[in-house]
């Protein structure tokens, strides 16, 4: 991932004011967000049924059965779709445009399965998907290529001196392996320590979108000619800073709600939503993180390109903008 500027420095990916684009994501942002606690309300109603809930109406010494129709018929397509993608046949296959692309058509539609399959928990992940379009009438599946810093820590003790001394040696020796090595505290002569792995993951993810975390504006039909769309989601300051984005800038943005309450839906879709409180441990502190997906035309030429923008915190704190 590219260096990533602080949020002063960041500057529109075309001329326009960056007072100017802050200020139309934020009265997109809250025109979605209302449509969108209008949509929620109707799901938690979908999402009771469900559960088979009674409805609030029932009156005394009448019968307070309801039934499970909602549930059961759910339950009952979802065996078929998910075996489409994941039975014994291909649910995606790339076709070879002649002989000397049959090669390349295979490997690609390997590698499609290995992607979804194996780089990332995809049954899991459809399995969602589909059932909140089903339940709830949306499901939305993100897919992004996923740069981030990662770091791994391997602990030991125990060891002799000898051993210590071959593990050291035997050490990747490059900048983002580090060895610590101590005398054990518990035994005399031998060795304690640990190996610090540093390194960069790259990746295609595919991920579900909570519903109420998907922002669209009202009266849009497609994704592609919607003026706005956006996913907003709370993500602690560990996991943006190892996206890329200085510390400093990050913690300034801490929301000082809980993580679990953020959003109305969250709170009956997570029943430990009700539990939330804050978090004693800085890294682990919620940071309002949106992905506004927005029509504007930021170069003043009369046609509105297609910007990600990146936000932070309920300020609305621009941190990246690419042309996409």
């Amino acid at each position: 991932m590219d260096e990533l500027m602080a949020a002063d420095e960041v500057q529109p990916a075309s001329g326009k004011d960056i007072e100017d684009v802050a200020a139309v994501l934020k009265d997109y942002y809250k025109q979605a967000s209302d449509w969108n606690e209008w949509l929620g309300r109707q799901r938690i109603a979908m999402q009771r049924a469900y559960n088979a809930e009674p409805y609030g109406n029932e009156r005394e010494n009448r019968s307070q059965v309801v039934m499970s129709d909602v549930r059961d018929t759910v339950s009952a397509v979802m065996p078929s779709l998910m075996r489409v993608f994941f039975g014994n046949q291909k649910a995606v296959e790339f076709l070879p445009t002649g002989p000397e692309t049959a090669k390349i058509a295979e490997q690609a539609t390997d590698y499609v399965r290995y992607v979804i399959q194996q780089d990332n928990p995809g049954f899991l992940e459809f399995y969602r998907w589909f059932k909140d379009a089903l339940i709830g009438g949306l499901g939305v599946m993100k897919v992004w290529w996923d740069q981030r810093q990662t770091v791994r820590k391997v602990e030991f003790d125990g060891l002799d001196q000898q051993t210590a001394a071959v593990l050291a040696q035997e050490a990747p020796k490059d900048a983002g392996v580090t060895v610590e090595m101590r005398p054990d505290a518990e035994r005399e002569g031998f060795v304690a320590g640990s190996i610090t792995y540093r390194g960069e993951q790259d990746q295609v993810r595919i991920q579900v979108v909570p519903p109420e975390e998907f922002l669209i504006e009202l009266g849009a039909v497609t994704l592609d000619r919607a003026l706005y769309v956006a996913h907003r989601t709370l993500v602690t300051v560990s996991d943006l800073v190892a996206m890329g984005y200085p510390r400093e800038l990050v913690e300034e943005h801490i929301s000082h709600e809980s993580a679990l309450t953020a959003f109305g839906e969250e709170r009956f879709r997570r029943w430990q939503a009700a539990l939330g409180g804050p978090n004693a441990d800085e890294a682990a502190r919620p940071v309002l993180y949106v992905e506004h997906y927005v029509l504007i035309d930021a170069d003043g030429d009369g046609v509105a390109e297609r910007h990600r923008i990146c936000t932070l915190g309920e300020s609305m704190t621009i941190v990246a903008d690419d042309v996409v």
